[in-house]
């Protein structure tokens, strides 16, 4: 025997001995929960063949158990919401117990102990609620509708409490920016790219970046309005075998579903800056206090559309928000004025070395290079200046550097969103469930700054961020035994932001990295070092899409004390991207003198050979990638109860995480012994069936 087999029969060993424990573990798959019960006479002794039914109060759907030798009953992958449980047995008085709540996924244990019957007797039971999850060994806790909606969230985002659970840490809500406030989520010192956020059992989350939190054009997680989330559960760990694709936190998010009564919620939260004091840079350079304005309004509303039969939920939300306080940038800039010929500037500036060295500016300004000149005297249409002069000036003490001023700007940004909930239940006789959950978001931002880009207003960005989730859902109940729950899901994440760029190279008589200065090319981005940066930083537009397409089925079959689960699940991921980085180009200056002479180290006499441009970016090519991914994962369950105080539990899992292509063949890949006659850098096309390499 090798030793790799060996190694594999001890980790296999391992893990089996690792799930032996003395309570009863058994989870269930995502988006759904279950029932355990016992059922005893007055002396104790078990029951057998005692008839269960277990009723969704809201819509009267019904499964049914039967006790087992020991009294024991199961009843398996139930959707989350209150249930009442019904026990007959031959001899014994008939009894109910109302109002248990199935959590997704976790186990409700319940105990009866039925008297001998009486005439005509039938008895309710008050439930009572387990101070500790004994069915399980998962960390972790559920968080219901109660909780979510009671608690004070900034931006109504249910991500702003995930941290409830222990092991889990989020960044602190900043009730001041802009956007829907999702906060990403570390668990027991996981990455944040580490958790898996599921939207009722189906893979919540963009393969692109992996976080809860947008990233740009990248866009996160859904964040469904609160009064439309019926609980949602952290687990943290030990999580059993029907949880995978990630070893950080696993987090079910379970939509609200109709019923057979009418219930509906209508909400308006308003926030506003009249009662806010200024902020300290607004307040030191004279500024007004930002502006701080949200509305978030909606209604819900949910029903039967049919009686017994067919149940709906709708929903929406809308968010409006004018914000300048997230929105604030403080930059320093020379202290200019509104004369900015080419003799002040030089007559004001010619005291100041540059970082170069070598030839320096003239007092006369007669070597400041013409394209500084452009850019510091171009004006929007507006009269302002592109490079504005300080608001206010700070004070120097030392009379070798250049004094510099102070500007904050608090223009405000808009961000609005418009989200819609649309949820369908369908029963289909007496074993046959049907369920649809939809959920879309639109959300523009229009921001007066962009990131790592112009720290003076007239580069501002425009974004729009969209979330489309669909998921079908069918539960089948063959027997009191055997369950299967089948879904299908489809999620999309769409984002694309562009930022202006009112300048073009031809308005400065320069060009761009390609060499082009014609109509409509972008004048270059241009940062000094400790001041301020003008221009898109090189990058003018970027674009990525995500559709992800899950299928996934699972079954559960329950025999005396034994209950077995077995599933698996196929994920189709296009992910789509194009963000053509640098294409505009982007300089990077060391000082305020250098930007204004400009000049090429052999033409500046630069004693170390520097430039006064210490750094040009530039790109072009096909940026475009629309890149496929196969994801498949299977896994066994098996829980057998060979005691009252002794549980077996086994688990496996297996995934495998598919390597990427691309359909137009556009993925770099390094083959060593293929270095002669291909480019290293060269990619094979498999539509075209070209012959590809192999490593």
């Amino acid at each position: 025997m090798t030793r790799a087999h060996m190694l594999r029969r001890f980790a296999i060993v391992l893990m089996l001995l690792i799930c032996i424990g003395f309570e009863m573990i058994t989870a269930q798959a995502p988006g759904t929960g279950a029932i355990k019960g016992m059922v005893y006479d007055p002396s104790g002794l078990a029951i057998q063949d005692a008839h269960i039914a277990v009723v969704n109060e809201l819509t009267n759907a019904a499964r049914t158990a039967t006790t087992s030798a020991t009294g024991a009953f199961s009843v398996s992958l139930l959707s989350p919401g209150p249930y009442s449980i019904t026990v007959k047995a031959a001899g014994f008085a008939e009894r109910t117990a109302k109002s248990i709540n199935v959590v997704v996924s976790e186990t409700n244990v319940v105990e009866f102990r039925l008297p001998v019957a009486s005439v005509g007797e039938s008895v309710n039971v008050e439930p009572s609620s387990e101070l500790a999850q004994t069915e399980s060994s998962s960390l972790g806790r559920a968080v219901d509708q109660e909780t979510i909606e009671a608690l004070p969230l900034s931006n109504r985002n249910y991500t702003q409490i995930l941290s409830l659970s222990p092991g889990v840490v989020v960044e602190l809500p900043n009730a001041a920016a802009l956007g829907r406030g999702t906060q990403n989520v570390t668990a027991n010192g996981a990455k944040t790219t580490s958790n898996n956020i599921q939207f009722n059992g189906i893979d919540a989350n963009n393969l692109s970046q992996n976080s809860a939190a947008s990233d740009g054009e990248e866009v996160g997680v859904a964040a469904p309005a609160p009064d439309t989330i019926q609980e949602f559960k952290v687990q943290t760990g030990n999580y059993d075998a029907g949880y995978g694709r990630s070893t950080g936190a696993n987090v079910d998010v379970v939509s609200k579903s109709g019923g057979n009564q009418f219930h509906g919620t209508a909400w308006e939260f308003l926030r506003n800056d009249i009662l806010n004091a200024n902020n300290f840079f607004s307040k030191l350079t004279g500024q007004p206090r930002p502006v701080l304005k949200q509305n978030q309004f909606g209604a819900a509303i949910g029903g039967p559309i049919l009686r017994e039969r067919t149940f709906f939920f709708g929903a929406y939300q809308g968010l409006r928000s004018s914000n300048g306080e997230g929105a604030q940038v403080t930059v320093n800039l020379p202290q200019l004025t509104a004369d900015r010929s080419g003799p002040t500037l030089g007559a004001q500036f010619c005291p100041y070395a540059t970082e170069a060295g070598g030839e320096q500016v003239a007092c006369d300004g007669s070597n400041i290079n013409p394209v500084a000149l452009k850019l510091l005297n171009f004006k929007f249409p507006n009269g302002q200046f592109a490079v504005p002069s300080p608001q206010i000036l700070l004070p120097s003490t030392d009379p070798t550097q250049m004094p510099i001023g102070e500007s904050t700007f608090s223009t405000p940004a808009t961000y609005n969103e418009d989200q819609f909930t649309v949820n369908v239940d369908q029963r289909i006789g007496e074993k046959n469930q049907l369920a649809g959950r939809f959920f879309y978001s639109r959300a523009p931002t229009v921001s007066p700054f962009s990131p790592n880009a112009a720290t003076v207003p007239g580069w501002g960005t425009t974004e729009l961020d969209q979330n489309t989730m669909l998921v079908l859902e069918d539960t089948h109940a063959f027997n009191s035994r055997l369950v299967n729950v089948a879904r299908a899901g489809f999620m999309r994440f769409d984002g694309i932001s562009a930022v202006a760029n009112p300048i073009m190279a031809s308005d400065l008589g320069t060009q761009s990295p390609q060499g082009l200065s014609g109509a409509g090319i972008p004048a270059p981005g241009i940062t000094i070092d400790g001041l301020f940066t003008v221009g898109d930083a090189g990058t003018p537009s970027q674009w990525q899409v995500t559709n992800s397409f899950i299928w996934q089925d699972t079954v559960s079959l329950t025999h005396g004390n034994q209950t077995i689960r077995a599933g698996a699940e196929v994920k189709r991921h296009q992910v789509d991207v194009e963000a053509p980085f640098s294409i505009d180009g982007l300089l990077d200056i060391r000082s305020f003198n250098d930007f204004l002479l400009g000049k090429s180290a052999p033409v500046n006499g630069s004693p170390s050979g520097s430039s006064n441009v210490s750094l040009s970016n530039g790109s072009s090519g096909l940026f475009r990638k629309d890149t496929r991914y196969i994801d498949f994962a299977t896994f066994f369950q098996d829980d057998v109860k060979l005691t009252s105080r002794l549980v077996v539990n086994a688990g496996l899992r297996y995934e495998i995480f598919g390597a990427p292509s691309d359909i137009n063949g556009r993925l770099v890949t390094f083959v060593p012994r293929r270095r002669k006659g291909r480019s290293a850098g060269s990619s094979c096309h498999r539509t075209t069936r070209e012959k590809c390499p192999r490593a």
